[in-house]
């Protein structure tokens, strides 16, 4: 179901500036951060496109130097200037564009250097330009990323200002509305995995900064706000805050069907559960195959299976073995699959 956000452009700019795969015995649910070893190679063998761009494509292109592009009567902008922008983007060893941390300021130092007159027909000129300098699957890539940040730019431009801040909402309350408001325009002009790539880090450091502001602000005695601190820096490193906050509540809702069960189990096994459910609370965000109270029902049928294997008299290799197969039994391969996925790439690699 569509929503409809609206965002204040002052919150705007303070945000703007400002489980896991099917396994085989005696391996965890979930590998810990860590990319399957074909990922990890393939990245590892990354290569900038500085390394790949072909200056002399570009040249025959435009009849023109490497010296003097910069100012070519035919290109709308300069073309060493947006090349160096975009230098650090990582290609992988396949071919294709490492989107990681290094993405997101290429993009909008690219977009900065194209002036403020920036135009569907500039960006379509510089499309053009990016895939002669970086021919194949990786050029085309950069196009496209380039043409969905342009219109993710322009959205968050015309994002309605007519509703200011909320008087019946706390600060805390308001800059998270608005936070959320614009994660979810992300996600529209983003695919999924996109946009936990590009963004996810800056999001999931400004709800762990709303949270510690929320806790500082409360009433809670000295103990529990020092409680509650504690299990925001577990949290943080689980990887929770990447999800929204509607989310974190639907897995703090699910979280509580095993947390008994979870208190008998071991420290590994009791981490790499939690993480399995923080993975499906992401598969729901992308699965088109039921309605909220659908998944919901789903996932409890699961977590009631899970729970008992979890108790069963088995060792703990045995019980990560057979609630990968009830995965299986529960899940498609596509929710499978996103629910192994669901931190950044680059925070895997960590």
């Amino acid at each position: 179901m569509k929503r409809r956000y609206y965002i204040s452009a002052a919150a705007v700019l303070v945000i703007i500036v400002g489980a896991a795969w099917l396994l085989v015995s005696q391996r965890p649910l979930r590998p810990q951060s860590v990319l399957p070893p074909e990922s990890a190679k393939l990245i590892s063998e990354s290569k900038s496109l500085n390394t790949q761009w072909q200056w002399q494509a570009v040249k025959d292109r435009h009849r023109g130097s490497e010296k003097n592009l910069a100012e070519h009567d035919e290109i709308p902008f300069d073309v060493i200037a947006i090349h160096d922008a975009l230098a650090n983007v990582q290609i992988d060893g396949a071919g294709n564009v490492v989107i990681d941390e290094s993405a997101l300021p290429a993009l909008e130092l690219a977009f900065h250097r194209l002036g403020d007159a920036v135009s569907a027909d500039l960006v379509a000129e510089l499309q053009s330009l990016v895939q002669i300098g970086l021919p194949g699957t990786a050029g085309e890539q950069v196009a496209e990323l380039l043409g969905r940040y342009y219109r993710y730019r322009l959205a968050v431009q015309d994002l309605s200002v007519s509703k200011s801040s909320d008087v019946d909402l706390s600060p805390v309350d308001n800059a998270t509305r608005d936070l959320e408001s614009l994660a979810a325009l992300r996600r529209e002009h983003f695919d999924h995995r996109t946009a936990l790539d590009l963004f996810g880090a800056e999001e999931a450091h400004h709800r762990y900064l709303l949270s510690r502001r929320a806790i500082q602000q409360s009433d809670m005695s000295q103990q529990d706000r020092q409680l509650e601190m504690k299990r925001l820096e577990q949290d943080l490193k689980s990887g929770l805050y990447y999800f929204p906050s509607e989310d974190r509540q639907i897995y703090d809702n699910l979280h509580n069907q095993s947390v008994s069960v979870m208190a008998d189990t071991s420290d590994r096994l009791a981490q790499q559960l939690s993480e399995q459910l923080l993975g499906l609370v992401s598969a729901r965000d992308v699965s088109d195959a039921d309605s909220a109270s659908r998944w919901n029902a789903r996932v409890s049928q699961f977590l009631i299976e899970r729970n008992a294997i979890v108790t069963a008299g088995l060792s703990e290799d045995d019980k990560i073995t057979q609630i990968s197969w009830l995965m299986s039994q529960h899940f498609s391969e596509g929710e499978i699959a996103t629910a192994d996925d669901y931190l950044p790439r680059y925070r895997q690699l960590q």
